[in-house]
């Protein structure tokens, strides 16, 4: 997942950083425009035994960084691990940010059509 979102900057004039550490440990993207614009970006995957710790992870990243704010992204391949990433998400207090700066990204395969038959 990581190496296809260094896809999406392709071509742009933002600043992307994989893995850069800033002393407090490695986020997995910081991007920027210029010293006074920068977001973490951290990936999940719903099935990591410290989901619920990225809250937290990420907001050390932030301050190490000097940040603006955050992205997290958490990857769910099942309905269950979708199911229990919301309730991560909620019990942190951050229903409000799904959507905003939390998305939950439904990667599961047996509840789409394949456009090839649709």
């Amino acid at each position: 997942m990581q190496r296809l979102f260094r896809f999406v900057w392709y071509g742009t004039n933002y600043k992307v950083d994989a893995e850069p550490n800033n002393g407090r440990g490695q986020a997995d993207f910081i991007i920027s425009m210029g010293q006074k614009n920068q977001s973490i970006v951290e990936f999940k995957l719903a099935s990591n035994s410290a989901l619920a710790h990225v809250f937290t992870q990420v907001k050390i990243y932030e301050a190490a960084n000097c940040s603006d704010g955050s992205l997290i992204a958490i990857f769910c391949f099942s309905e269950s691990e979708y199911l229990y990433s919301e309730q991560i998400v909620k019990a942190a207090g951050y229903e409000n940010m799904i959507g905003e700066s939390i998305y939950l990204i439904d990667c599961r395969n047996d509840n789409k059509p394949s456009a090839s038959i649709a």
